[in-house]
């Protein structure tokens, strides 16, 4: 291109025209050459054509190539294609790329470019038309993405846009009418497990309780009991619950750009489904589910469920942000106004959805495991059991785990969060204090910062889980043996008034509770640690119970049943029933239902119900044993071996396991339902567990003897001395 030069006051009158916006970039974008070109002639006179070659080559030709890479992304989500088809793609578009290094498209060359493209990628997946509207929503989305960018990275403008994108695309997604219906319809059974007011209720208390402990904990494993940029983290918090009710997003969740934040919606309920197969009917059907769906899902997830979760993610997330960036600029040797930059160049790098830093990175982490645990979506243990359940339930037969399994990860994190806190947590958090501390010392800054990550979760890990353990331990001081109870279901009670209040509501401090009251309940003055911890063990994991395991469990229990008709038939009856119909309308139709409503359908016993449990346990026969008085040559082969003192504490062990388990059995509804046979099986084999496991703790196995007369133990043992 030749050389050209443009009159000082034409560039002051360009330059003055672009500030007080009379043009606009965007708007140069989106013309066409010949529409550029006339707008710059009163600027550039005949240099008009040269300046607009110019600014296609600086500004237009780079935002086409990237929109044109988005788009090929977002339409691969779409179509599917062969190994040739994808070659013929990929080479295609690397022609359109080349070329347009040289010169831009006019709209007729740009428009063939794009339908043979659309061809290569789709074939008859995806009309020309609608390939168009993924490259203009793309570019329009591109195009937005630093105009008033926010604390994330990114504009409000552009995540509402990636929003209609990304609903646009799942809206051509190919699927059958049925299939788009057996989604909506476990949406619907999911959400009507929500419906009830005591879910959001029991949500917020345990969130109040976690962020409460953590609020404290956060400050013990970063030693800072205050960050250096307060002022960042309420213009940060509220940019972040702008964007949410702007645009549905929650940025502080997202590990990357293109990463969906919203809580619980599998499928977008806003376009209509691509349902490629079925008749009029069918996919009528499938708009009526569809829009049940959206509505359940607007009531269960979006209000009642999701504007709590965010708001309390957000708190804990830009906390951490703040404690944490600023341990970091005070490890650094820094103070006084040049820690406080440092600590604020990491906060805001942090706060970004796609950090550009080790330290915004490692930031941007822990803060993300601070919110997820006090929202009970953090990775654990027992939640990645119950998904892999769900999934391949899913696998084997598509849709079967969303149907048994509807809620899977939550209810599995409070109750392992629970069970951390109750003691387990200590162990946990010595290994992460002991390997962070190493990965401190490495010379790698990704490693050195990942490790200060993991001490400081370490610390926090001990620190709360004895802060549990002291504020159970008086909790429990203040109650007496009759203000807590269990039922047979191994749901922990404690009683306020004249009403007991299922401890699900404290979940975050039940099971420390739980064994504490049952040491208090069941221990002896003068009896050694073994059985105090044995009792406190036995009662915190008393109520251990996941979503997974239970439904499995109930289906094992249906389909063994003798009477394996009417164990399945029950069993899909409650199944049918308790998804179809929401709890809320369920409880209304029982007794005590204002309290169903607000403290749960299980969360409260009045005192007729305690009443009536009370007569239950008495109705169940449970016949303790005395060892002692036996003629069994396994309890005198055990007396030789570990002696009469040994046997008289290993009875009693037995005793208490049997007393506590036999009474579960007995009022399961697969042993009420089974014969009078298969019910003495059912005992029989139960008791042989509970007294092979406690001989085992003995270190003790029979071994049978050759036949002898039938004598008591002291007989044995007199005539063997």
């Amino acid at each position: 291109m030749a050389n050209f030069c443009l009159l000082p006051d034409k560039v002051e009158a360009f330059k003055k025209a672009l500030k007080e916006k009379d043009i606009k970039i965007s708007d140069l974008i989106n013309m066409s050459t010949e529409e550029r070109t006339k707008l710059l002639e009163p600027y550039a006179g005949e240099n008009a054509k040269n300046v607009n070659t110019l600014f296609e080559q600086k500004l237009v030709l780079k935002n086409r190539v990237l929109g044109i890479k988005n788009w090929a992304s977002k339409l691969g989500e779409i179509g599917k294609y062969s190994k040739e088809g994808k070659a013929a793609f990929e080479k295609t578009l690397q022609d359109y790329q080349n070329m347009q290094k040289e010169r831009i498209f006019n709209p007729e060359e740009n428009q063939a470019f794009l339908n043979d493209l659309a061809d290569k990628r789709l074939g008859t997946h995806v009309t020309k038309e609608e390939a168009q509207k993924v490259f203009d929503l793309t570019q329009k989305m591109d195009a937005v993405k630093n105009v008033n960018a926010k604390m994330s990275g990114v504009s409000d403008e552009y995540l509402r846009l990636r929003g209609e994108l990304n609903n646009y695309i799942e809206s051509l997604k190919p699927i059958s009418a049925t299939k788009a219906v057996v989604g909506d319809i476990n949406t619907l059974a999911r959400n009507n497990l929500l419906l009830n007011p005591a879910t959001p209720i029991k949500t917020t208390m345990g969130q109040i309780v976690n962020s409460s402990m953590d609020y404290f904990t956060r400050r013990i494993g970063t030693l800072s009991a205050k960050g250096l940029n307060d002022d960042l983290v309420k213009q940060a918090n509220r940019e972040a619950w702008d964007t949410f009710r702007k645009t549905g997003d929650n940025t502080t969740l997202m590990s990357s750009i293109d990463d969906s934040s919203k809580l619980g919606e599998k499928h977008n309920f806003e376009d209509t489904r691509g349902t490629v197969t079925g008749n009029k009917v069918s996919k009528g059907i499938e708009v009526l589910t569809r829009k049940a769906a959206k509505i359940s899902n607007k009531v269960a997830i979006n209000i009642e469920h999701n504007i709590s979760f965010t708001k309390f993610y957000q708190k804990a997330f830009f906390d951490m942000t703040n404690l944490m960036s600023s341990r970091i600029a005070k490890d650094e040797g820094l103070v006084g106004e040049i820690a406080k930059q440092r600590a604020a160049e990491i906060f805001k790098d942090a706060a970004k959805i796609e950090p550009q830093t080790e330290e915004g990175k490692m930031v941007r982490a822990e803060a993300q495991k601070q919110g997820a645990r006090i929202t009970n979506t953090n990775d654990t243990l027992i939640a990645n059991i119950s998904l892999a359940v769900k999934n391949e339930l899913n696998r084997y037969v598509p849709h079967l785990g969303d149907t048994i399994i509807p809620i899977a990860k939550i209810p599995a994190n409070v109750l392992w969060n629970g069970i951390e806190n109750s003691g387990v947590g200590i162990p946990i958090g010595i290994k992460d204090i002991a390997q962070g501390f190493r990965k401190i010392q490495s010379a790698d800054l990704a490693t050195k910062y990942e490790g200060m990550g993991q001490y400081a979760r370490g610390v926090q890990t001990v620190a709360r889980t004895l802060g549990t353990l002291g504020a159970a331990a008086l909790i429990a001081n203040q109650l007496s043996s009759s203000d807590f109870r269990s039922d047979n279901y191994g749901s922990h009670f404690v009683r306020i008034g004249d009403i007991w209040i299922n401890t699900e509501y404290i979940a975050a401090f039940s099971p420390a509770l739980a064994g504490m009251m049952m040491v208090k309940q069941k221990g002896k003055s003068g009896q050694n640690i073994t059985d105090t911890v044995a009792q406190y063990v036995a009662g915190s994991t008393e109520g251990i119970k996941n979503t997974a395991i239970s439904e499995i469990n109930s289906i094992v229990n249906a389909i063994t049943n003798p009477s394996f008709k009417k164990g399945l038939g029950k069993y899909l009856g409650g199944l049918i029933t308790g998804r179809l119909t929401p709890t809320s309308i369920q409880n209304l139709t029982k007794d005590n239902s204002p309290q169903r409503l607000f403290f749960g359908a299980t969360g409260v016993q009045t005192d007729q119900q305690v009443k009536q449990a009370d007569l239950n346990a008495k109705n169940t026969k449970v016949t303790t044993e005395d060892w002692a008085t036996s003629k069994s040559k396994e309890y005198a082969q055990f007396v030789k071996v570990r002696g009469s003192t040994a046997l008289s504490d290993a009875n009693k062990k037995y005793n208490a396991e049997l007393l506590r388990n036999l009474p579960r059995l007995q009022n399961s509804k697969a042993f009420q339902d089974s014969t009078p046979e298969q019910q003495a099986a059912d005992t029989a084999k139960l008791e042989t567990a509970i007294k092979t496991k406690i001989f085992r703790s003995y270190g003790f196995k029979y071994k049978a003897l050759k036949q002898r007369k039938n004598l008591t133990i002291q007989q044995i043992i007199n005539s063997s001395q």
